[in-house]
């Protein structure tokens, strides 16, 4: 890149490439319309959220996604 090159042009979708541009120059924030919105889905027959004592011994709780959707609320993402 060069000086005077853009990067991001306002309006425009902010994708992988343009954060990999923006971090080489070390720009570090940038200022956007709205937050980002993820659902988290996890699945599997093994996994369960129950904890009433229902648990079959092949399954297990639960943990990454309760993990991934509080990491997400961390970093300010809905």
């Amino acid at each position: 890149m060069q000086r005077g090159d853009v990067i991001l042009k306002k309006g425009e979708i902010m994708r992988a490439r343009h954060v990999m541009g923006l971090a080489s120059v070390g720009v570090t924030e940038v200022a956007v319309r709205r937050k980002l919105r993820v659902a988290v889905w996890t699945t599997g027959n093994e996994l369960t959220r129950e904890t009433d004592g229902t648990r079959k011994s092949a399954q297990i709780f639960d943990s990454n996604g309760p993990f991934l959707a509080a990491a997400l609320r961390e970093a300010g993402v809905q």
